[in-house]
C-alpha cells in the first residue's frame, strides 16, 4: 500500500456522536451487483401515482429526500427531510436530473424499471416499461438528452444502455462490453464501468455512438460499486476493496489514469457537492470528508453532518443535486 497526501483534519462538531465507520466490502450477487436485500419485490405498482403522506419506513430500501445547508466553509448539514417511496418494494439507486427531479430503480414484479419523482408536485411516473428486461442505475447523459443505465436483457445479457428522457430509443452503448455492474460518466463520451466477473474490474471505454464495439480498458481490480463524476473534472471517484481501513478511495481520468489517492473507510457509496465535499453514510448517519491539496490523507477531517430520525434505518447510495440544496438517500433496515 502506497502513501499519499490528502484530507485536511478538521475539527469534529457536537451535532452527532463520533463516527464509528464499519468495515464494509460490497459483493456483486445481483443483476447490479446488490445484496440479498436488494432483490426487487412482487407488488406491481401503477404506471402514475402520488407519493405517500406518510415519511415513516415501510419495507424499503426506500428513497429518504432532504435539504443540504452550508456553514461559510462551504461544509453541508442535513435538513429536514421525508420518505418519498414509503411503500412495501424496492425503490433504489437515485440520480438528479439537472431540473431537480429525480430518476430511481423500481420494482415491478419480478423486474424493475426507471421510474422518476417529481418533488415539485410530488409525484411519481414510469420513464420505462420494458416486460422482457430490467433497468438500474440510471444516469443522466452528460448532453442532456437523455440518461444511461444497466440493461439486464431477455437472454440475461447485462449491458450499458442509453436511452432518451421519456425512456424511449433504448439501445446498448457498448456492443460487447459485459456484464456491467455500475457506470459513471468521466466526460462526454468517456464511460467508466464496474464489470462483474470472477474479480470485479473497473473499465473504462469511449463511446463513439450507440453499439461502440469493446472491448473496455482495465483500470482497476477488486473494486467496489460506487461510481462518481468528480465535481469541476473529467474524472471518476471510487473506492478499492483492499487497503487502510477497509478500502482505498481512488480518483481516475477520462484518459484512464489515476489522479488521486488516499486512504478510505468511507463506506462502499459515496456522493459529492458540488463545491466538493466528499458525503457518505454511516449506519444512520450522514458525514462528510474536504479533499485537500496537503497534510495527512489517513481517515481523518471526517465530519459528522446529520441523522436520519429513526436510528434503525441504515443508509447505503446517496446523490446530491446539481445545485446542492437536495440531496437523497437510500435508507434500509438491516435484516436479522
Amino acid at each position: 500500500m502506497h502513501l499519499a497526501t490528502g484530507i485536511a483534519p478538521r475539527r469534529l462538531p457536537t451535532l452527532l456522536p463520533a463516527l464509528v465507520l464499519p468495515l464494509t466490502v460490497a459483493t456483486a450477487c445481483g443483476p447490479a451487483g446488490d445484496s440479498a436485500n436488494d432483490a426487487p419485490p412482487s407488488e406491481p405498482p401503477s404506471a402514475t401515482e402520488s407519493a405517500a403522506e406518510s415519511g415513516a419506513f415501510v419495507d424499503g430500501p426506500d428513497l429518504w429526500l432532504a435539504t443540504l445547508a452550508y456553514d461559510d466553509d462551504g461544509v453541508p448539514s442535513l435538513g429536514a427531510g421525508r420518505n418519498v417511496t414509503a411503500r412495501a418494494g424496492y425503490d433504489n439507486q437515485p440520480r438528479f436530473l439537472p431540473d431537480g427531479s429525480i430518476l430511481y430503480t423500481r420494482g415491478v414484479g419480478e423486474r424493475t424499471d426507471i421510474w422518476r419523482y417529481d418533488p415539485a408536485s410530488d409525484t411519481h411516473a414510469a420513464v420505462t416499461e420494458t416486460p422482457d428486461q430490467s433497468e438500474y442505475s440510471a444516469t443522466p447523459t452528460p448532453d442532456g438528452t437523455g440518461f444511461s443505465a444497466i440493461v439486464v436483457e431477455p437472454d440475461s445479457m447485462q449491458r450499458l444502455w442509453r436511452f432518451d428522457l421519456n425512456g424511449s430509443n433504448g439501445a446498448p452503448v457498448f456492443e460487447d462490453i459485459a456484464p456491467v455492474g455500475y457506470h459513471a460518466w468521466a466526460d462526454d463520451s468517456t464511460v467508466v464501468m464496474y464489470v462483474l466477473g470472477d474479480t470485479a474490474t473497473l473499465q473504462r471505454a469511449v463511446s463513439r455512438g450507440l453499439r461502440t464495439p469493446g472491448p473496455g480498458e482495465v483500470v482497476d481490480l477488486f473494486v467496489q460499486r460506487s461510481l462518481n463524476r468528480v465535481p469541476g473534472r473529467e474524472a471518476v471517484s471510487y473506492m478499492n476493496r483492499f487497503g487502510f481501513d477497509g478500502g482505498d478511495f481512488h480518483i481516475v481520468g477520462a484518459t484512464g489514469e489515476p489522479e488521486d489517492f488516499w486512504g478510505g473507510g468511507l463506506g462502499p457509496d459515496h456522493a459529492w457537492t458540488p463545491s466538493g465535499e466528499l458525503l457518505f453514510g454511516s449506519g444512520y448517519q450522514l458525514a462528510s470528508v474536504r479533499p485537500a491539496n496537503e497534510g495527512p490523507r489517513w481517515n481523518s477531517g471526517v465530519t459528522p453532518v446529520g441523522a436520519l430520525p429513526d436510528t434503525t434505518l441504515v443508509i447505503s447510495r446517496l446523490a446530491v443535486s446539481d445545485d446542492g440544496a437536495s440531496i437523497v438517500l437510500v435508507v434500509d433496515r438491516p435484516q436479522n
